[in-house]
């Protein structure tokens, strides 16, 4: 199983943190490449939650399905993605600091096929891209006025 971390600091309070990241429809403001994310399944998001993703990377159109695995307000949220023959499940901690939140994002995955061998490539574009998303999502609630997009 190939895994990384990633963490940034952002200076909002974990709610705020937490409200912005785990609504799916609000990703196409902050994450790279996302152009769609709906719900597939019924009522509030939570552990089972279905959603539908389409999006570019590494140039080319990626549509996937996510699947709710963790579902704990202001603490953590996380899912599991397939595309292609690369499951995923990012996981990511919310903890309330003094004068922000600190968010810590891991990404595991298990590649088959011929996907494995590319793997540490696979790895470091996410990782390239889920740190520029951090970045985007630290300036989006930091420079908006209530914190709010």
């Amino acid at each position: 199983m190939a895994q990384f971390k990633t963490s940034i600091v952002i200076h909002r309070p974990v709610e705020t943190v937490f409200t912005l990241v785990s609504n799916y429809q609000n990703s196409p403001l902050w994450v790279t490449g996302a152009l769609e994310h709906r719900k597939m399944s019924p009522g509030p998001i939570g552990v089972g939650t279905v959603i539908r993703t389409v999006g570019h990377f590494m140039g080319q159109r990626v549509e996937t399905t996510r699947t709710v695995s963790a579902y704990e307000p202001n603490a953590r949220y996380a899912f599991r993605s397939e595309y292609r023959q690369v499951p995923f499940t990012i996981t990511l901690v919310f903890e309330p600091l003094r004068n922000g939140t600190q968010l810590t994002a891991t990404v595991e995955g298990e590649p088959a096929g011929l996907y494995k061998a590319a793997m540490p490539l696979i790895l470091s574009l996410i990782r390239q891209q889920l740190e520029g998303d951090l970045r985007r999502l630290k300036k989006l609630l930091e420079e908006s006025p209530a914190g709010k997009p």
